[in-house]
């Protein structure tokens, strides 16, 4: 359940999320809801293939993110699987090769 605390742009209630920000290259004019099967599908084969405990960086490659993926169990949430706030403050986001510009958002999702 999302706290008030935790309500933001990207996550404004439970049944949403958003996740435009990433992944941090795409043709211009792209718009998300075009592919939606094949981005859920994407997301679910990101989710089941993140494994935490790895540590090699691997570039992103085409348009798409391997880190982004579904934050719960019932595949609703969308976000990023390396976010420091999945990792106790640790932020594994380096290991996209987009260190900097996904530092740069703060929200979970990104």
């Amino acid at each position: 359940m999302v706290r008030s605390e935790d309500i933001t742009l990207c996550t404004p209630d439970n049944e949403k999320s958003c996740f435009a920000c990433c992944p941090p290259i795409r043709p211009k004019d792209y718009e998300h809801v075009q592919y939606r099967n094949t981005i859920k599908r994407m997301l679910r084969d990101n989710t089941r293939a993140f494994d935490p405990a790895e540590n090699s960086i691997k570039l992103i490659t085409g348009f798409s993110c391997w880190a982004l993926g579904y934050l719960d169990k019932d595949f609703k949430t969308i976000g990023c699987l390396l976010h420091p706030a999945r990792h106790d403050g640790r932020d594994l986001r380096y290991r996209t090769g987009y260190g900097e510009k996904c530092r740069r958002e703060s929200c979970p999702q990104s």
